[in-house]
């Protein structure tokens, strides 16, 4: 969508001008269903999420900021993040989040290589992912999907999942912890570039 399109829109959606959301659901609904993919193979569920995930988006778009610049990046990051809610707020309802649970070691060895920026050489061996995802709590892997994963910061887990600022701090960080003592175990010495006796996250 051009920038000029996407400030119209917006701008009429935070006017409350209820006849834009179908607009902006039209707009992103194929980008939204592609988000959605990740956490149900079910179409019915992925339309499920998406719809949720945009109920979520019509609440807080009074919440959206973005540079002129880097408005369409902006916005298309942030209707990601409305979808995470969307899929958690659905599955927390349908009592499965074990669907959030689910870590894909491509995809996770990926993330963390990104979230850790610098840390490793290169994206970490898939075999020794998967004997890492194996010994994570099914907590760990439902709060590590949503944040290393799905790149909500501590401030949106909490908003996410309806507790405070300091709880999701505490949560998050103690499952990274576990996380980095995994690591530090499992992953092979050439692929580390930091100091393997100190600690990953510095929060010690």
């Amino acid at each position: 969508m051009m920038t000029g399109k996407l400030n119209m829109l917006l701008s009429k959606w935070r006017s409350k001008d209820e006849d834009i959301n179908s607009d902006i659901y039209k707009e992103y609904f194929e980008y939204a269903k592609e988000i959605s993919c990740s956490f149900s193979l079910d179409n019915k569920e992925q339309i499920e999420i998406v719809n949720r995930g945009f109920e979520k988006a019509f609440y807080y778009i009074r919440h959206f900021s973005a540079t002129p610049k880097d408005i369409e990046f902006d916005f298309k990051k942030w209707i990601k993040i409305m979808m995470v809610y969307g899929a958690v707020d659905y599955f927390r309802y349908n009592l499965k989040p074990s669907n959030l649970a689910v870590l894909d070691p491509i995809a996770f060895s990926r993330c963390i290589t990104k979230f850790e920026q610098g840390k490793f050489r290169d994206n970490l061996p898939v075999s020794h992912m998967e004997n890492i995802i194996a010994q994570l709590s099914l907590s760990d892997k439902f709060i590590l999907n949503l944040t290393i994963v799905q790149g909500l910061n501590e401030q949106q887990l909490a908003q996410c999942l309806q507790i405070t600022f300091v709880k999701a701090q505490s949560i998050f960080q103690a499952a990274k912890k576990r996380l980095d003592g995994l690591l530090r175990c499992d992953v092979p010495r050439g692929h580390m570039i930091f100091d393997h006796k100190k600690d990953v996250t510095g929060l010690n």
